[in-house]
């Protein structure tokens, strides 16, 4: 059973990584649209929606996994975060603080 704190750092963690995964998402098509096509980035930001969809259903799931993919979400999402920032793009910026808003969620879910 978790404690109150436990179970409101796994629902916002849970949280964070539906946001970050719609956002990685529209990111994807923004990045398409405006031809950012560095194959690197959009390879990392599939990473980062597949992680972070995965990270989500293993804590709905209440599996043994999840904490641990939680810390290899957070890894990933503070990459996403990094590649958002390398590009001089308001709107991208914005992606990145929800990558970074995630691997918050899910670094303080892991320890």
């Amino acid at each position: 059973m978790l404690t109150v704190n436990e179970q409101n750092s796994q629902d916002l963690c849970i949280k964070s990584c539906m946001e970050c995964f719609e956002q990685l998402t529209r990111a994807i098509h923004y990045c398409l649209e405006k031809r950012y096509l560095n194959g690197e980035h959009l390879k990392l930001f599939f990473e980062g929606i597949d992680l972070c969809r995965v990270s989500s259903t293993l804590l709905l799931s209440h599996s043994d996994l999840s904490f641990e993919h939680a810390q290899i979400t957070a890894k990933v999402c503070d990459e996403c975060a990094r590649n958002c920032f390398s590009y001089h793009d308001d709107y991208l910026h914005e992606i990145g603080g929800f990558c970074l808003d995630t691997a918050r969620a899910c670094r303080q879910l892991a320890h």
